[in-house]
């Protein structure tokens, strides 16, 4: 029965943000009347629901590796609980989405659409997954309370066996759906490739999060899995082959985005290092959301300077 009563549930949850904006549209206009004060209390209830979902901000944060996109990421929007914060969700166990492949993926997670089975495979790299708040606030409700957050939980590289996935589940669909969502990815090599995502999202925003290329294959030089022979970032496992990765993969991301109608803001690592206050209150701005940075924004941002490195010795490009 439990099982029945998850999937049935499972298979409704996906639609809920369409059934919120589909309320949001057909009552927006009688919602603050007196004839909206009669509706049914649950029916008002999901009408709230259905201005908050309408109110949603998608936000896409294109990157490279090693360009410090997730110390951005994670101090600008993971740490406020009303963004859903997803961390490379194109880097699977058994295997990487690249270009549309990633970006059709990408758009599923925004408008909360994972079944169950993709879910599951999503999560199991738990690496990835558990670097959202999601997990801690899934921690914390549970009855975590003060209790610290487990060492088996941060420290797994692999779903813990002690999770139910199907909770799991139930608890992100959920929460995706009432919530801002930020996606990143460093799998986007080219701007057409975001093309399955601003059609499935023409609401989406693309943040491009881009450092020096010379400082980004500087950078890589310095860490030996960016040398694996035939890897992800390296054909023959050489600095030349590095460099060239580097080159292929930002030449197109540094002209501008062929999407006229999408919103798009380019941040630069080095302005970012320098002034990281500034420039999160000026993403803010972007949003349309107040351009004050909230304090645990700030004293978390305090630490950015000491966290990034200054500029690595520029390999030729």
């Amino acid at each position: 029965a439990r099982q029945g009563f998850h999937r049935a549930f499972v298979a409704l949850l996906p639609h809920a943000v369409d059934v919120k904006l589909a309320l949001h549209r057909r009552f927006r206009d009688v919602r603050n009347t007196p004839e909206g004060a009669q509706l049914p209390a649950v029916l008002r209830t999901q009408l709230d629901a259905g201005d908050a979902a309408s109110h949603r901000t998608l936000v896409v944060v294109v990157g490279e590796g090693r360009s410090a996109t997730s110390v951005f990421t994670d101090a600008v929007f993971n740490t406020l609980p009303s963004f859903t914060f997803t961390y490379e969700p194109c880097r699977f166990t058994d295997g990487l989405l690249h270009g549309r492949k990633c970006a059709r993926f990408v758009a599923e997670i925004l408008t909360c659409r994972l079944p169950a089975s993709v879910f599951r495979h999503f999560v199991n790299d738990w690496a990835a997954f558990s670097k959202g708040r999601f997990v801690s606030d899934v921690h914390a409700l549970h009855g975590g309370g003060s209790t610290p957050f487990p060492n088996d939980w941060a420290k797994a590289s692999a779903l813990p066996a002690n999770l139910d996935v199907e909770a799991l589940h139930l608890a992100w669909l959920a929460r995706c759906a009432a919530t801002h969502a930020v996606v990143k990815t460093i799998r986007i090599a080219r701007w057409a490739e975001l093309q399955p995502l601003v059609d499935a999202v023409p609401t989406v925003r693309i943040l491009h999060f881009v450092r020096d290329p010379l400082h980004v294959a500087a950078s890589r030089a310095r860490i030996p899995e960016f040398f694996v022979r035939g890897g992800e970032w390296s054909a023959n496992g050489t600095t030349d082959s590095i460099v060239d990765n580097v080159c292929s993969a930002m030449a197109d991301k540094l002209r501008p985005l062929p999407f006229s109608a999408v919103p798009f803001l380019r941040v630069r690592y080095e302005h970012f290092r320098a002034n990281p206050v500034a420039t999160a209150s000026t993403v803010y701005r972007w949003l349309n959301f107040s351009s004050e940075v909230p304090a645990v924004v700030r004293a978390l941002l305090g630490g950015c300077a000491a966290t990034l490195r200054a500029d690595d010795p520029p390999a030729p490009c």
